[in-house]
């Protein structure tokens, strides 16, 4: 039995930008909590308003800039499985059309269109999630790791263990969903 995704190829380029921009807001999310606790070190405990000032701009202009990259690859993500529906939809469409008249009403209208419509357009949903956090979640698994290694203490020797097991268990889950479609 052949699945959804052996139908319709996705577009290598897209996912590469989509890949970049997500791995740019998961590292730009991971700065603040340690941009957070500098600004409470070095500004807030030595009374330094100028310190806390500067690290609230940098703070603010990270923030800003995850915006607008998490904006990009939630409209990148949308727009591939916006193109991998419609594709979809043309294949669903030209296999329609090569059934006899027996096999339209064996099947039913009703149940084309639905198949046709509502159906692809869940797919589409799906996809644009699953791109989204198929992708989001490894990398901040990730960066969480590189950064909790790089601050010390105890939590980072947790998070050695516990992040490649959730890894290992979002990677079998990635690979057989797709033989479940």
């Amino acid at each position: 039995m052949s699945t959804i995704f052996s139908k319709v190829k996705l577009k290598g380029r897209q996912i590469i930008l989509l890949s970049v921009l997500v791995l740019f807001a998961a590292v730009a999310e991971m700065m603040l909590p340690s941009l957070l606790a500098q600004m409470i070190n070095s500004g807030v405990a030595d009374s330094s308003r100028g310190t806390v000032l500067i690290l609230a701009a940098v703070m603010a202009g990270v923030t800003v800039l995850a915006c607008v990259v998490n904006f990009l690859s939630v409209k990148i993500a949308s727009r591939i499985s916006t193109d991998f529906s419609a594709a979809l939809r043309g294949q669903v469409f030209e296999k329609v059309q090569s059934f006899s008249a027996a096999e339209l009403d064996k099947f039913g209208t009703a149940s084309l269109v639905t198949r046709s419509t509502s159906d692809i357009t869940n797919v589409q949903n799906f996809l644009t999630l699953l791109l989204r956090i198929g992708i989001l979640a490894p990398m901040m698994a990730v960066a969480g790791l590189i950064f909790s290694a790089a601050t010390g203490g105890q939590v980072s020797s947790v998070l050695t263990v516990a992040i490649p097991v959730l890894l290992v268990g979002c990677g079998i889950v990635i690979l057989f969903l797709p033989a479940i479609l």
